[in-house]
């Protein structure tokens, strides 16, 4: 066993009656050096044959559930942790807190391998025969792991976070048009993501108006979908032979002052980052996991085609146009 991995079930806020549980990696710990606290934890109490340490529940492999796989390890996960070992694993994450002196809540996750980030695979003029520009939408149902989570937390961030990160902190390019025609300040990103500054009028201790000076920093909850333009391309029967990615743009949905019953909601396209110029700053960002498997960047995210969409518009181009823009890509 190399290490340990707690899985988080949770449930949408929305989801009241708990039917659709989502699952997350809370953090990895390296288990050889945990090895002597597990040896020194007596068990004997749960009567496990041949187990009297959390460390022969380990070694004698005491556990069920299912296995995956990559090139280099196995991994094993509980469909349902049973009580019994819920009890021994909780009480055994509690020892190790104690005597390491850390808080396990603030653990980074700790990638058990290095992922191979895939990039777009090259297309030939002869393997397409006619094109399109399509303009696709991604919404936060059936792609909970873009919007997860609200706050970062366990180093995962949302996608719209890690763009930010990348736009703000890192010099990445955001443009105010698909074609990349205007690029934008970072005051102007802040600004389309709702941030604002400035005096408002306040009450003071004698009862007075008076004016007060606030920064209300962005909402990236307010972010409900993305827009991508794509270039699609079709054989001479009409399949699909690829798709390739040009720019994403998110969607923030957001309400005016006035509306203080929320009815009206307002959205806006906040900006364009073209996906190409982002490449390698999404390789090293991880995607938050719904569901127990393997960890995924949102590069590979997206160049493996994770997401589901809809159609908002499509527009075909000519192979000439076409061949120009996979030149870019």
């Amino acid at each position: 066993t190399i290490g340990l991995c707690p899985i988080r079930q949770f449930y949408r806020e929305e989801d009241c009656d708990e039917v659709n549980p989502l699952y997350s990696k809370v953090f990895w710990i390296y288990y050889p050096e945990l090895q002597e606290i597990a040896a020194n934890q007596n068990i004997k109490k749960y009567n496990i044959t041949e187990t009297e340490t959390f460390d022969d529940f380990i070694f004698n492999q005491k556990y069920e559930g299912k296995f995956f796989k990559d090139s280099a390890h196995y991994y094993h996960f509980y469909d349902e942790l049973p009580v019994l070992a819920e009890k021994m694993t909780h009480n055994f994450l509690n020892l190790y807190s104690e005597k390491k002196g850390v808080n396990l809540t603030l653990l980074p996750e700790i990638k058990p391998i290095e992922i191979e980030n895939e990039n777009y695979t090259k297309i030939k003029s002869k393997d397409f025969k006619t094109s399109e520009i399509v303009y696709t939408n991604i919404a936060i149902y059936g792609n909970e792991e873009l919007f997860l989570p609200f706050v970062p937390k366990m180093g995962f961030k949302s996608f719209i976070d890690v763009i930010l990160d990348a736009a703000l902190l890192s010099g990445y390019r955001c443009y105010k048009t698909h074609n990349f025609k205007k690029q934008l300040t970072t005051d102007e990103i802040n600004t389309k993501m709702g941030a604002w500054s400035g005096n408002i009028a306040v009450y003071n201790y004698s009862g007075d108006i008076d004016s007060m000076y606030i920064e209300e920093p962005y909402r990236s909850e307010e972010i409900t979908n993305f827009i991508l333009k794509e270039l699609w391309l079709y054989d001479k029967e009409g399949a699909i032979v690829a798709k390739r990615i040009i720019s994403i743009c998110p969607v923030r949905k957001y309400y005016a002052d006035d509306d203080v019953d929320m009815l009206s909601p307002i959205y806006i396209e906040t900006f364009w980052l073209n996906f190409n110029e982002y490449t390698k700053f999404f390789k090293e960002k991880y995607v938050t996991q719904t569901e127990v498997g393997m960890p995924i960047t949102f590069n590979n995210f997206f160049v493996k085609n994770k997401y589901r969409l809809s159609i908002n518009s499509q527009e075909k181009i000519s192979k000439r146009q076409a061949k120009k823009i996979l030149k870019k890509l």
